[in-house]
């Protein structure tokens, strides 16, 4: 028997986050589904130049967020009020595709 098999191929979201135009290492990029019930499809920290790279993730329009967990190797000793630091956008994936989305880490307001 023979069978043919095709496999969908899952969307690539990559970037850079800083903060004030710094590469941020350590910083946590989250993709999900979005509020108010978070279905998280994928979880990366940056590296030293601030880069992330998720892969796998499901085609369609989910919510991106991006912040400074509390053991961010760039910031320790960390500076007060950095837990407020975040990033938010919306995303576009499509299976197959690279979509990049750089962000910049802005206080909460």
């Amino acid at each position: 028997n023979e069978h043919i098999v095709r496999l969908a191929t899952g969307a690539l979201l990559s970037g850079v986050i800083e903060l004030e135009g710094v590469p941020v290492e350590g910083a946590r990029v989250l993709v999900g589904s979005g509020e108010p019930d978070w279905d998280v499809w994928g979880i990366a920290t940056t590296d030293a130049q601030g880069h992330y790279r998720l892969s796998g993730l499901p085609p369609g329009l989910h919510r991106a967020t991006a912040g400074l967990p509390p053991d961010a190797p760039a910031w320790k000793p960390r500076p007060p009020n950095t837990k407020d630091l975040r990033a938010r956008g919306v995303v576009e994936l499509i299976a197959g595709r690279t979509v990049i989305w750089n962000a910049e880490l802005k206080r909460d307001e």
